[in-house]
């Protein structure tokens, strides 16, 4: 029953060497628990490219990360110099279609990294994770946080949790992305609705506020 989204909205367009910084969400992520959601049509690319990324340092930081080579779409948990990943073989670079990602992690449960895609879990790491060590400092939606590995395509609906969330609670089959306004634990949801301008709002009420670099569309 949650609200969906009108289907006449905007999204964000990366071409391969704009971003979207969104700093201020790292005070309000945990990173013992948490998840990440996102819509995304993936444009066709010749090189790897890092949709997603918050890092304390290079020993402990969570990503999204497409591996061109192989085709991978991998969410990482690195905590300690401990690496963990849950990955697929997407199969939606180029493909013309919008595509929900989600990633989860969760030092305490059996599954500590998930990835789904579409609403279906293609994969979960279950190895124990590492000592978090630090505290987060950077996030950026689109590139790896050191100026590389643009990301290449169009993003929307990008939201944070504090928590672990069920698939059901980001993603209706065959239904318009779900208005996660007001969902309990985001802390961090853009949705890129401006249409213009240089910040995107943040809707979770933490008033983290992004930034656009290098003027997308």
């Amino acid at each position: 029953n949650a609200a969906s989204i009108n289907a006449d909205t905007y999204s964000i367009q990366l071409t391969g060497t704009e971003y979207v910084s969104i700093d201020g969400v790292v005070n309000d992520v945990n990173v013992s628990q948490g998840s990440i959601s996102f819509w995304t049509k993936q444009s066709a690319t010749s090189a790897s490219s890092v949709p997603f990324k918050m890092i304390a340092d290079a020993e402990n930081y969570m990503q999204i990360f497409y591996h061109n080579g192989t085709g991978q779409l991998r969410a990482i948990y690195e905590a300690g110099n401990v690496y963990r990943a849950a990955e697929m073989t997407a199969g939606i670079e180029g493909d013309g279609n919008w595509h929900h990602i989600l990633m989860t992690w969760s030092v305490t449960a059996t599954d500590k990294v998930n990835i789904w895609l579409d609403g279906v879990k293609k994969d979960q790491n279950t190895n124990l994770v590492g000592a978090w060590s630090g505290s987060l400092s950077v996030a950026d939606i689109g590139q790896n946080t050191a100026a590389g590995n643009f990301y290449k395509g169009f993003i929307d609906e990008f939201s944070i949790f504090d928590r672990v969330v069920d698939i059901g609670e980001v993603f209706i089959a065959n239904r318009q992305p779900v208005n996660l306004t007001g969902a309990s634990g985001v802390v961090g949801y853009w949705r890129f609705e401006e249409g213009s301008g240089s910040v995107a709002s943040d809707s979770s009420g933490k008033g983290n506020t992004g930034t656009l670099f290098n003027s997308p569309a």
